[in-house]
């Protein structure tokens, strides 16, 4: 939904390396590896930027993939986008138990999780053996690209999102704490707060891109373009 770049392979292999060294000289903490798209479908060019970063803790965000488990051992935190209670089964999750990485379940919170509170998703994570749990509202962003695609995204994300279900959360949360069953771990950089419930660390955030926070850049964003961003959804943010 956000602007679209023009992929360039050469120039994305190219700068690669200046990326890495600007990382580190700026105290970079951890690599994400993601897409707009599914991120291991180019599993060469996944391949080159793991190597690259390899010194890095790295984590990937993705859909489940059973080719994603030969390359386990690259990876520190393995985050499994989830949009359906379906995806909670235990055949999509048995292949990631006893890798080396930490799982990470993001849940998009659509209308599909109707009836669903807070100690469902952590009783399911306990089951799978899922260590992480990250609960997202689908939000449309403030700037969107005017494609059909995007209008057609857009209109998705309005008729399938459920804020009340994701207020029932926070309020869930809340009681937990009151009650001592949830624990503060640490304050996340821009916001977010990471909690302990039950054995299960877990965060919750408002939106789907999260923006910068003043001054201070949250992230950088090397795109399929070979030029690095500060922001996913402005073009005046690219570095190089």
């Amino acid at each position: 939904m956000t602007y679209s770049v023009t992929e360039d392979p050469e120039l994305f292999r190219n700068n690669l390396h200046k990326v890495r060294l600007l990382s580190e000289r700026l105290g970079i903490t951890h690599i994400l590896i993601t897409a707009k798209a599914e991120p291991t479908q180019n599993y060469s060019e996944l391949l080159n930027v793991v190597k690259e970063f390899k010194d890095f803790p790295l984590e990937i965000q993705t859909n489940f993939s059973a080719e994603l488990i030969k390359y386990h051992y690259y990876f520190n935190v393995v985050a499994i986008s989830i949009d359906h209670p379906i995806q909670f089964k235990p055949k999509h999750w048995i292949d990631h138990n006893d890798r080396n990485y930490i799982t990470r379940a993001a849940v998009m919170l659509t209308n599909k999780f109707d009836g669903w509170r807070l100690m469902a998703f952590i009783d399911e994570c306990k089951k799978l053996g899922i260590q992480q749990l990250t609960i997202r509202q689908p939000t449309i962003p403030k700037t969107i690209m005017t494609s059909e695609k995007s209008i057609n995204t857009a209109k998705w994300i309005k008729d399938n999102s459920m804020p009340s279900a994701y207020k029932l959360i926070i309020q869930d949360l809340q009681e937990l704490i009151h009650d001592k069953k949830a624990k503060k771990v640490r304050d996340l950089m821009f916001g977010s707060t990471v909690y302990d419930i039950d054995g299960i660390g877990f965060t919750y955030m408002e939106y789907c891109v999260e923006s910068q926070n003043g001054e201070h850049m949250r992230s950088l964003i090397y795109q399929a373009d070979g030029h690095l961003y500060t922001t996913w959804d402005a073009r005046g943010s690219i570095l190089f």
